[in-house]
């Protein structure tokens, strides 16, 4: 920062606390401080709805989204009742190597909503074996 070659830090993919922790070290050490936070965020991964954003809020950080499309699995390229394309991240041949297994998330937990059902049983198991993660967790 000093010589002139970064202009602005920011960081990426950090929980509140984190960026929290991040700020608070920086003015106790008199340290040029985080200016944004490049998260996750899509309609499967509204995460930092919770904890991020009010923190970038009161702290003033901009937030710079990634992922939008989920990996492209909201792209539309995936579409129901067709074949995924051999080339797709998604195709059965990259979900091997990803460790996604049959009915992984399947199920509705309750919930009964045509939505509700396909990304129970089309998207959940994408979403865990990228993130290791359920969506079903909140």
């Amino acid at each position: 920062m000093h010589s002139g070659k970064v202009r602005y830090l920011g960081s990426s993919t950090f929980a509140g606390w984190q960026v929290v922790e991040a700020l608070w070290a920086s003015e106790k050490l008199q340290l040029n401080r985080f200016v944004s936070e490049q998260p996750p965020y899509n309609l499967l991964d509204r995460r930092i709805e919770r904890e991020l954003l009010p923190v970038a809020q009161t702290f003033g950080l901009a937030v710079i989204p990634w992922s939008p499309i989920g990996g492209g699995l909201l792209s539309g390229k995936y579409l129901r009742g067709q074949p995924i394309p051999d080339d797709a991240r998604y195709s059965p041949k990259n979900r091997a190597s990803l460790g996604v297994r049959a009915g992984v998330g399947a199920g509705n937990n309750g919930r009964g909503s045509p939505a509700s059902r396909f990304v129970d049983t089309h998207v959940s198991p994408f979403y865990e074996a990228q993130h290791g993660a359920s969506l079903h967790r909140w």
